[in-house]
């Protein structure tokens, strides 16, 4: 769980994080930009975890003080930013990360904020960030999570490194939902198809009662179609073998 090497795509930008690590060439504050589902909360975990893990290698342990801590969901030093309401306001900024940003580090390396729905900033909440950005503390490390970048002020851009988390392709999409949730491959091929590059939305997809509900319209209304009398013509039978294979990739 959360290592660089059960991640699915994105190969260059999971290199980068890691050479970071390795280096010791870790910036103070990372902007992941990605589509809903695309793995941005995945690679900022896997990233923090890994910074603090104490084995001090490119991919967390998985069994130190610190990965166990992270784990059970109670690291000290990796803080959640989250929005009290539908923006991240000036309110949410200052009490959960400027107030907090002085303290230093309980325990480990780092002291390694997630800010979800980074995008969602106000301009004053972006405002308030944004000393803190230009001189951070040593061991303050920012993670931004955001879908759409034009929402940040250019000064804050500037002081990010941006990342942009790209769609995968169909296929590694239905090659995950294989091997990793059971399915068959005409039904991974479906998922994948409608996932548009994301896993976070197949997986989504498949808790998704409506989109079930179509699914299974669809087949009915395809199977309900007439089959062509023996006499058909040729090109009839064509037609009939094409809904047929559809059939059965929905299937």
């Amino acid at each position: 769980m959360h290592s660089f090497s059960d991640i699915y795509g994105n190969a260059l930008l999971l290199r980068h994080l890691q050479q970071a690590v390795a280096g010791g060439r870790v910036s103070h504050a990372y902007l992941l930009t990605g589509s809903a589902g695309s793995g941005k909360r995945l690679i900022a975990d896997t990233f923090a975890k890994t910074l603090q893990c104490e084995a001090g290698g490119t991919e967390p342990c998985g069994h130190c003080k610190s990965c166990s801590a992270f784990n059970s969901g109670n690291h000290p030093d990796i803080v959640y930013v989250r929005p009290t309401k539908k923006t991240l306001g000036v309110d949410d900024v200052r009490e959960q990360i400027l107030e907090d940003v002085s303290l230093k580090q309980y325990r480990y390396c780092y002291k390694i904020y997630i800010v979800e729905q980074a995008d969602t900033m106000t301009v004053q909440a972006q405002n308030a960030l944004l000393k803190t950005l230009e001189e951070p503390p040593a061991y303050a490390v920012f993670l931004l999570l955001a879908e759409n970048q034009t929402a940040f002020l250019p000064t804050i851009l500037s002081r990010t490194v941006l990342l942009h988390i790209r769609p995968l392709p169909d296929t590694m999409v239905a090659d995950y939902l294989e091997k990793k949730k059971g399915l068959s491959p005409a039904e991974s091929a479906v998922y994948a198809a409608y996932a548009q590059g994301s896993i976070g939305q197949a997986l989504d997809l498949l808790e998704d009662e409506s989109f079930q509900q179509m699914r299974q319209e669809i087949l009915e209304k395809l199977m309900a179609l007439p089959q062509a009398k023996k006499e058909r013509s040729f090109c009839g039978q064509r037609i009939w073998k094409n809904i047929k294979t559809i059939c059965v990739f929905w299937i």
